[in-house]
């Protein structure tokens, strides 16, 4: 069943041409060091270390040899950190944000909204629009909203039909398949436009277990073989995702993972949630030395920290 949902939005500068996607730095990075240090910080207070401090950043003066992304010490003692994003399918970040752009261009044009009565909400898939250029998303929300022009749904009966008042539409003639519904919403019955996106949740879980397993793998032996006396390694793994974001299923699929390898872990795994923009991250302790999570063990969820 497709889940629905909205977050914030976050903007970046690094441009690259791998597949056709255009990217920034800060819209699809693997290596987010204020994430990391962000973590390592929580971590930190965790063990009544106090304040975190930077004393390396190896994976920037390391090319030869694979590097962690992070060294530091608090007064307990050093810190290896690993940072890495777990996306539910590739470029998710980058489509996220995309349909985020579409969205704001479109229910600004639509600020006044359509037709009365009823209320309209156009549901929009996710999973393709990574493909479209910064520069391209004006005219794809052109096109959706010649498209959202040219329909005449019937005026919403009350209570409604069984059947639900909508209409669909696929590529070409849309960016993605999407869906527009026009339905009876008292008190909001005055013709109000919004944007939900949609995504099959199942598909997008299976997806992003097998790249929480693939992280563990790989990033796991750098981690160990960072390893200094008395240090405590720790993995961070950013979420940052705006349609589809369960932090405990993901806690339960690191658990899964975990359970599934036959390597050395890390002291410390966290899960960084960055969807709802800066200034609102929460960190999810999922392991810490041989204790997990109830969350990762049982799936219940349970939020730890936060930014505020």
């Amino acid at each position: 069943m497709s889940q629905t949902t909205v977050f914030g939005a976050v903007q970046g500068h690094r441009r690259s041409g791998q597949c056709g996607f255009m990217t920034s730095r800060s819209e699809e990075s693997e290596h987010r060091h204020d994430v990391t240090v962000w973590a390592a910080q929580k971590i930190a207070e965790r063990r009544n270390g106090g304040i975190f401090t930077v004393d390396e950043v190896p994976d920037e003066s390391e090319r030869k040899e694979p590097a962690i992304d992070l060294v530091g010490h608090d007064e307990v003692g050093t810190i290896c950190l690993e940072h890495t994003r777990i996306e539910a399918y590739e470029h998710q970040t980058l489509d996220n944000l995309r349909a985020m752009s579409i969205k704001t261009e479109l229910e600004d044009r639509f600020a006044n909204g359509l037709e009365p009565p009823g209320r309209y909400t156009l549901a929009i898939d996710t999973g393709e629009l990574a493909r479209l250029r910064k520069r391209d998303v004006r005219g794809a929300a052109d096109r959706l909203g010649a498209w959202i022009r040219m329909q005449a749904l019937p005026v919403p009966t009350q209570p409604p039909l069984r059947q639900p008042n909508h209409v669909n539409a696929k590529p070409p003639v849309v960016p993605a398949r999407t869906s527009l519904y026009r339905m009876h919403c008292s008190p909001e019955d005055d013709g109000t436009f919004v944007v939900i996106f949609q995504r099959d949740g199942d598909v997008a879980e299976t997806r992003r277990r097998m790249r929480i397993r693939k992280a563990l793998v790989e990033k796991t032996p750098k981690l160990e073989a960072a390893r200094r006396e008395a240090s405590a390694t720790a993995l961070v793994l950013e979420m940052n995702d705006y349609v589809l974001s369960n932090p405990s299923i993901v806690q339960a699929a690191i658990y899964e993972s975990a359970q599934s390898i036959d390597i050395p872990l890390p002291d410390v795994i966290t899960i960084v949630d960055t969807s709802s923009g800066d200034g609102s991250w929460m960190i999810y302790e999922v392991k810490l030395g041989d204790w997990w999570s109830e969350s990762a063990t049982v799936g219940d969820v349970g939020i730890v920290g936060s930014d505020s």
